[in-house]
């Protein structure tokens, strides 16, 4: 043995000397936060070569015994070190030594040894150090330590949580100057106790293997407004999320009971300002504690009960498509159904794992996973917050359109049927909310389809309401007055639409009779909305396409050159003229970005092969960079489908709004049939 400390009074200078050990005195004034003093104590002496401790226990028992625990437990602060024998020396017999230790195990555990001065040179040669293999069974599992006093549940839980999520995401403990309160946590016994229960123990003693161990488990939050409401987000929550959500804004209601009274018990005791947070800012994401009331909610078992429930319940009152994750301390299987359920409508959870549950290293690395999952799914659905807004702003316009039908005296036929639009903006509005649950839940490629499909449907509705087609006379026809038809033949002329003038047709309609759902919607957009097609038709007409494909299972669409990144970047971004982009307006950008990344736009493969004949012939050529582009049917197994076909449906009803809501179908002024004005 090379270096030996022995701690206790000067009396022992000559023992130590004897044994070529190192004598140090037991500090003073260790009693008050000995946790800290211990663990300073440990890390500025041993933390160099240790082959022994010895402890003298006759001068002060209390502080030997903390310190050989201490010393044991401190893994991650002095390594392999901590694996030393460890000699108590007294002059009692072992039976009478013992008796004050009543409350511990220590001495049951491996490589502790009990010895006279007198036999201590004799023993020295004969100690070993704990072998690391036998770690946990002859040490961790034979002895018990507990939070101290001042720690209660549900503030341990959160300080042990925030530095697990933190140690795994960022591979390296939170520093003292980083976050001053956590750096005295970690000095604690239990924390060290828990740390080497739940940590591959490699890897605790050997730092360096945890250098390039762990991933990068940053999350992309670039713009990406979001708000932490949690009572303990000075407990290391905020810096933690700061540190994984990269670029993001952070917003932070941190009403704890001391610096804010009253604690959040509901909605009523947020703050004026924080509870402007919540009903006045658009946030992309909300990260929200199921106890903002701490341990006074510990005896709590309705999970409806909770302070975070209910503010829960109240975000998505304001709008259901925010979205929210729950932090929860509990490990009980009903309360994440109860948080996942309809009526709540959390869209994902984290665990903030508790010491209490000696959570495995590997349940800390799929929690994260999970938690990096639930976050980058709830930051690309952004878009159902202006999916719900749209839902409920049809049921407003269907009460104006009421109003304006009441004051005309035609808000029911003669027979006592409600206006005919009345009863189309009803059905949309009932579609759209089935679209937009759908839309909601899903998350496989199966749901992603049927929300697409049913987000298409409205478009259907108005179609049916607005058109109908006469095969006999071979027109394609818009609703008027009181339901009345007003003949318009659609023809397609290059780029050019001419609108022929009919005459009200006498006859009843065929109802077997069909059109093409895309020659209504353009007929609907130009002859009744009189709005110039800029590219948005074409793109419908390919959404058409798709929807046809789900339903009847072909309708492929031809492919060609598969577009990249930097094609639809260059295009939409710069406005430069090359690709003939579907629909340029500036709000799809990173629609046809996204979409370009998952390989679902292409050149137009008829284009292709019609400037691949030119080239043959000689004759002029179609520039490859001025072609038209497709979308992929395999769009509808993502959820940009249904963020894509809503935004059409928010272009095109934005288009039919007016005429509908003056209810005055019949005034409109129909085209001439000589009239070929390029729209």
């Amino acid at each position: 043995m090379e270096r030996i400390f022995i701690l206790g009074p000067d009396s022992l200078d000559n023992i130590a000397e004897a044994i070529g050990a190192t004598r140090m005195d037991i500090p003073d004034n260790y009693s008050s936060n000995i946790d800290c003093k211990l663990h300073d104590f440990i890390t500025q002496h041993f933390g160099g070569r240790l082959d022994a401790l010895i402890l003298d226990a006759d001068t002060d028992s209390h502080f030997a015994h903390n310190l050989a625990i201490h010393t044991r437990l401190s893994l991650e602060a002095i390594g392999a070190n901590a694996l030393c024998p460890i000699i108590f020396v007294t002059e009692l017999s072992y039976e009478s030594f013992i008796k004050q230790y009543t409350d511990s195990n220590l001495f049951s555990t491996g490589n502790v040894y009990v010895t006279c001065l007198s036999e201590l040179s004799n023993i020295l040669p004969h100690v070993r150090p704990l072998e690391l293999d036998n770690y946990k069974s002859d040490f961790l599992e034979r002895i018990k330590i507990k939070p101290d006093g001042e720690t209660s549940g549900h503030g341990l839980a959160n300080q042990w949580g925030a530095s697990v999520m933190y140690r795994i995401a960022c591979g390296e403990e939170i520093g003292m100057y980083e976050y001053p309160d956590y750096d005295e946590f970690q000095k604690k016994a239990y924390y060290k106790y828990v740390l080497a229960s739940i940590t591959d123990l490699q890897t605790l003693i050997y730092k360096e293997k945890l250098v390039g161990r762990i991933i990068d488990n940053s999350i992309s939050a670039e713009g990406k407004r979001v708000l932490l409401i949690d009572d303990c987000a000075n407990k290391g929550w905020e810096y933690t999320l700061r540190a994984i959500l990269e670029d993001a804004e952070l917003d932070v209601i941190c009403q704890d009971g001391i610096n804010v009274k009253p604690r959040i018990k509901d909605i009523s005791d947020l703050t004026p300002e924080n509870k402007e947070k919540l009903t006045s800012q658009d946030y992309d994401l909300y990260i929200l504690d199921l106890r903002l009331d701490g341990d006074a909610e510990e005896d709590i078992y309705e999970t409806s009960a909770f302070s975070g429930m209910k503010i829960l319940k109240y975000i998505k009152s304001l709008n259901r498509g925010n979205q929210v994750i729950m932090f929860t301390a509990s490990n009980k299987a009903w309360n994440f159904k109860a948080l996942l359920a309809p009526d709540a409508g959390a869209n994902g959870y984290y665990i903030k794992e508790s010491p209490e549950y000696n959570f495995p290293e590997k349940f800390s690395e799929a929690n994260l996973s999970s938690f990096k999952q639930d976050v980058t799914r709830c930051l690309s659905r952004r878009y159902l917050k202006s999916f719900y807004r749209f839902k409920e702003s049809i049921a407003e316009d269907s009460q104006t359109l009421l109003d304006n039908l009441n004051n005309k005296g035609i808000a029911t036929t003669e027979s006592g049927e409600e206006h005919f639009l009345l009863r189309m903006l009803n059905e949309v509005k009932a579609q759209c909310d089935i679209a937009f649950h759908l839309a909601d839940y899903a998350m496989s490629p199966e749901m992603y389809r049927y929300a697409f499909l049913a987000t298409f449907r409205p478009l259907e509705i108005f179609a049916s309401y607005l058109t109908s087609y006469l095969s006999d006379t071979n027109q394609l026809m818009y609703c008027g007055k009181d339901g009345g038809l007003i003949a318009g033949n659609t023809i397609h002329a290059g780029s050019k639409w001419i609108i022929e003038k009919g005459n009200k047709p006498p006859r009843k309609l065929r109802a077997s009779v069909v059109s093409s759902i895309f020659n209504k919607i353009k007929t609907i957009y130009l002859f009744i909305c009189k709005r110039k097609d800029k590219g948005l038709l074409d793109l419908f007409n390919q959404l058409v396409h798709i929807r046809n494909a789900i339903v009847h299972t072909k309708c492929d669409v031809n492919k060609g050159r598969q577009l990249t990144e930097y094609d639809i970047y260059t295009n939409l971004a710069f406005s430069s003229p090359q690709l003939d982009l579907i629909y340029s307006k500036e709000r799809y950008q990173n629609l046809f970005i996204q979409m370009s990344k998952l390989g679902c736009l292409y050149v137009n493969q008829d284009a292709i092969e019609k400037n691949k004949l030119a080239k043959e012939n000689s004759s002029s050529t179609i520039r490859e960079d001025q072609m038209d582009v497709l979308v992929d049917k395999d769009i509808a197994n993502y959820q940009i489908s249904i963020e894509l076909m809503f935004e059409v449906l928010k272009d095109i009803y934005d288009a039919i709004r007016k005429p509908v809501l003056s209810g005055q179908l019949s005034e409109l002024n129909i085209k001439d049939e000589n009239d070929t004005t390029e729209l």
